[in-house]
C-alpha cells in the first residue's frame, strides 16, 4: 500500500490527473451548494423566460 502511494505522488502525470479529478469533485460540490443556497433567490422559471426572450428576440 505505501509503496503504491509513494508511485502515485512520484509520477507526474498520475499526480496532476488526481488533482484535476479531485479539483472537479470540488466544483461540482461547491456550485451545488451554491445554487442550493440561492434556490430562494434566483428561480429558474425565470431564468428560462428571460433566455428564450433573449434568443428569439
Amino acid at each position: 500500500m505505501e509503496e503504491f502511494i509513494e508511485k502515485i505522488i512520484t509520477e507526474p502525470f498520475l499526480a496532476r490527473f488526481i488533482f484535476v479529478i479531485v479539483g472537479v469533485i470540488l466544483l461540482i460540490a461547491v456550485t451545488s451548494l451554491i445554487k442550493k443556497q440561492l434556490h430562494n433567490f434566483v428561480k429558474d422559471q425565470n431564468n428560462w423566460y428571460r433566455a428564450r426572450k433573449l434568443a428569439v428576440g
